[in-house]
């Protein structure tokens, strides 16, 4: 799943040991980057993710998002607002 500068998101952060979600919630697709891992070739897309509840920013990959609704364009209307 990709997401786009502008989208709608519900994010999720979750304990770093297991698998239990520590908090969620509403956000804003800022920016999408890339990571590269060392040595491995791999790439990870990463996206700072500006987070309404705690009025912060912070990066998140594909696995701790999801769109809100059902993914459909009436669901990601700020995307016009915020491309680069």
């Amino acid at each position: 799943m990709t997401f786009d500068v502008g989208d709608l998101v519900v994010w999720y952060e979750n304990y770093p040991d297991i698998s239990i979600v520590k908090a969620r919630g509403n956000g804003i697709v800022v920016k999408k980057g890339e990571v590269f891992v060392w040595g491995g070739g791999d790439r990870t897309v990463t996206y700072l993710i500006y987070r309404s509840d705690y009025s912060d920013i912070v990066y998140f990959d594909e696995s701790s998002l999801q769109h809100t609704g059902d993914g459909k364009d009436e669901d990601r209307r700020l995307s016009a607002c915020y491309k680069e």
